[in-house]
């Protein structure tokens, strides 16, 4: 499970994970995880913004547009 918590970094976080199994060792992902505050100031300046966030659970989900 993968949840959002502070980094050093305003706004955002990242999680390293692996799987393993019977000695074998998967590829490792890195995922980096943004705040919705910190994803729409990331958009300025460019043809993209938030359209639209929502709360699922523990999760916020943000979506995306181009602009017209």
């Amino acid at each position: 499970m993968f949840a959002y918590r502070p980094d050093p970094t305003p706004g955002t976080a990242h999680r390293v994970d692996h799987s393993e199994y019977e000695g074998e060792v998967g590829e490792t992902l890195l995922f980096r995880l943004f705040s919705v505050k910190r994803l729409r100031e990331s958009t300025v300046g460019t043809v993209w913004h938030v359209a639209d966030s929502r709360q699922e659970g523990v999760t916020w989900r943000a979506v995306g547009d181009v602009a017209q």
